[in-house]
């Protein structure tokens, strides 16, 4: 399986890197291969929603720079983990804008998917879609938009599977597997 973690953090962030951590252990050696995007380090200009990458230059944006990379990443993975410390909520800005980027990835054209509007899908596929979320401490307020903020962005970014899990800063490494075995386990993969 083709796993791509992508890091939304501007700084290495404990509970996010124990999760990558457990990641990784649970990868090796069991042939998936997994590739790590950070975004801090990477150059990506913010999408100006000028929509070439529907009509001028189908599926590729016109800024060539790192996001046609991540969003190539994101088109060929079939598990996608994202992190990010949660700001109101939400997700970081690193993140936020390569998510925003990744409009090339969906056709231009809508479909009606329970009772909602969606664009159609450009690709066959897409990537199943775990999103991780780091918080100083227990807020239920932001945990709670955090959580139907990254459903809404996995339907609409067509993940088949699709799950969000809530990492404490001052949690363990064992904390945070034994968290991340139950949402894995209830997602089917890396099995």
């Amino acid at each position: 399986m083709n796993v791509l973690i992508l890091d939304g953090s501007r700084q290495p962030v404990p509970a996010l890197e124990n999760v990558k951590a457990e990641l990784r252990e649970r990868l090796d050696g069991k042939g998936h291969q997994l590739e790590e995007i950070v975004l801090n380090e990477k150059s990506m200009k913010r999408c100006t929603g000028c929509f070439s990458c529907w009509v001028k230059r189908p599926g590729l944006c016109v800024y060539e720079d790192d996001g046609q990379k991540v969003a190539s990443c994101i088109a060929n993975a079939q598990f996608l983990v994202m992190l990010t410390p949660i700001t109101f909520g939400g997700y970081s800005s690193l993140l936020k804008n390569a998510l925003d980027r990744q409009i090339p990835v969906l056709l231009p054209f809508f479909a009606k998917v329970d009772r909602e509007v969606h664009h159609n899908p450009r690709y066959e596929s897409y990537p199943t879609m775990l999103v991780v979320g780091s918080i100083d401490k227990e807020d239920k307020l932001h945990e709670n938009v955090f959580h139907r903020l990254a459903k809404r962005n996995s339907v609409n970014g067509q993940a088949p599977k699709s799950n969000s899990l809530i990492v404490y800063d001052k949690e363990t490494q064992e904390e945070v597997a034994r968290k991340l075995d139950l949402v894995l386990d209830g997602m089917g993969v890396m099995q």
